[in-house]
């Protein structure tokens, strides 16, 4: 793999850094929490510096003679996409090692030691009653949209579509020991670009359908073949934020598209969503969610007219997401 070789490091991963404990584990790779190898720091006493490390193992295919097609796009698509953005709200990569004997590349990238936005959820949703909810976590969730919507708005702005987001794929990262920050607070970090396309790319079949049901828009369900665009990102992130509204009013994550006994959260069904985007037109410029659920929420439902829009074209941009009042609204 020849691919921007200013990023990546001489010598096994092995001979650079040691493995501390294992963060999680995903289609196509491991993540571990890893210190570098002859830190000065280890040698005071003091903690090393750590970084979070995601191990990708390539499958070999046909005795061995080529690679799995899919993760060999996968781990392309990321390696370039993360060696090109650079944006705080973006993680970053530091460098990255190729292991041709076990067929593994570790890209070594910056620690997020605040969970993932899907756990800030999940815990906004055991308040005990809205106005808990609202004052616990409101702020923060209002913080993380503007900071998604920005890393969005840069990607986009670089003429790539995310094609994944959902809240499992943006982690928090806290202030905790940075002196500009004697009070912690945590960002949001955008990150897995395995499946990242260029803008006016486009696609058939399962190429086309890839990313996380819930958060695919409707263009991926009622067509056999399209052009990505910024849009397929926007509505995923209109998903996301009718995740955090509806966190905040009711302790549940509920899909903008369907009643509540068909599914919430990420469990529902191809079938149940296709027939709900079906009833629309897809050139339609008038914006469609079950009203019902932000029906007490002036502010939320002006920002799903924005995003919430069958027509690609005519969701708003990421940028202008971000702006929006209800970003800086106080809960």
């Amino acid at each position: 793999m020849a691919l921007l070789r200013n990023l990546k490091a001489s010598g096994r991963f092995s001979s650079k850094y040691t493995r501390n404990q294992e963060l999680g584990e995903g289609a196509y790779a491991k993540v571990s929490l890893c210190s570098p190898l002859g830190s000065p720091a280890r040698s005071e006493g003091v903690a090393a510096p750590e970084v979070a490390v995601k191990h990708l193992v390539r499958d070999r295919q046909w005795h061995g003679l080529a690679w799995d097609k899919d993760q060999e796009d996968y781990i392309q698509g990321e390696l370039k996409t993360l060696t090109l953005v650079a944006h705080p709200n973006v993680i970053q990569m530091y460098q990255w090692f190729e292991d041709p004997g076990k067929a593994t590349v570790h890209f070594v990238m910056e620690h997020c030691d605040g969970g993932s936005l899907q756990d800030l959820l999940e815990e906004t949703c055991l308040g005990s009653c809205s106005e808990e909810r609202a004052q616990g976590h409101g702020a923060r969730l209002r913080q993380h949209f503007g900071e998604v919507a920005a890393a969005l708005a840069h990607l986009h702005d670089l003429g790539l579509v995310h094609c994944d987001l959902k809240p499992d794929n943006v982690l928090l990262k806290s202030s905790r020991g940075q002196e500009r920050h004697p009070e912690e607070t945590c960002s949001a970090k955008l990150i897995d670009f395995g499946l990242t396309r260029r803008v006016g790319f486009v696609a058939e079949d399962d190429k086309w359908t890839k990313g996380t049901m819930p958060f695919m828009a409707p263009e991926q369900f009622l067509q056999a073949s399209g052009t990505f665009t910024p849009g397929l990102d926007v509505w995923a992130l209109g998903v996301l934020f009718f995740w955090m509204a509806s966190a905040l009013a009711w302790g549940t994550l509920r899909h903008p598209m369907v009643e509540e006994e068909d599914g919430v959260g990420f469990d529902m069904s191809f079938v149940t969503l296709h027939r709900a985007y079906r009833q629309h037109a897809l050139d339609s410029a008038d914006p469609v969610w079950r009203r019902e659920h932000l029906a007490s929420q002036p502010s939320a439902a002006q920002l799903a007219d924005t995003l919430l829009v069958m027509a690609s074209a005519q969701r708003c941009s990421a940028a202008t997401a971000q702006a929006h009042a209800w970003v800086t609204e106080r809960p």
